[in-house]
């Protein structure tokens, strides 16, 4: 080999071991801000259903369960926590129905959990949101409902908010899906 081409092929070495050891520096730094931060919060829905009787004579009530898990190093506050429904309306003042504390239902389809709640790190909490809506068939109830956890991060003393959109449907079988805007 020519001088020329083992100074070309030292210099491409070279180059490709500088970025390996970039590249190696860049994970190293992420692998270490989890390990001292943690992961953003996690919403996860566990069921939704309706519920009837019980008093409720003109109604019936929708329900959604979400637990949020605190993926931190560090204690965060909930600050508000709500369900907002793009086509199914409720009523408040349903006859039977008792709200639960802290619980907030308006008519636009929108509720909300107004009292803050610490989560320590790696500790979850769970919101139970139960609403009353006029009786209707239940055949292909289909809705979207857009959750959104509003919480304070005291690391970076911020509010953030973390929003999912999950898909209310009873008594569908195939389920096409709609476009959802939000």
């Amino acid at each position: 080999m020519s001088a020329d081409t083992i100074h070309l092929l030292q210099l491409i070495a070279t180059t490709i071991l500088t970025l390996c050891s970039i590249a190696i520096a860049c994970v190293g730094c992420t692998i270490a801000y989890r390990q001292g931060y943690g992961f953003t919060p996690l919403v996860i829905v566990n069921r939704y259903g309706f519920f009837g009787g019980a008093g409720l004579t003109e109604h019936y009530g929708a329900t959604v369960s979400i637990d949020v898990w605190n993926r931190r190093k560090y204690p965060i506050r909930i600050e508000r926590v709500s369900f907002a429904f793009f086509e199914l309306r409720f009523d408040e003042l349903a006859k039977g129905f008792t709200k639960d504390e802290g619980w907030q239902i308006s008519s636009t389809g929108v509720v909300s959990f107004h009292r803050p709640i610490t989560l320590e790190p790696g500790g979850h909490h769970t919101f139970e949101m139960k609403a009353p809506f006029k009786r209707r068939s239940l055949d292909n109830l289909e809705d979207f409902v857009r959750i959104s956890v509003d919480y304070f991060d005291p690391i970076s003393n911020k509010y953030r908010s973390y929003v999912i959109v999950h898909r209310y449907a009873i008594g569908t079988l195939t389920g096409g899906v709609k476009d959802v805007k939000y």
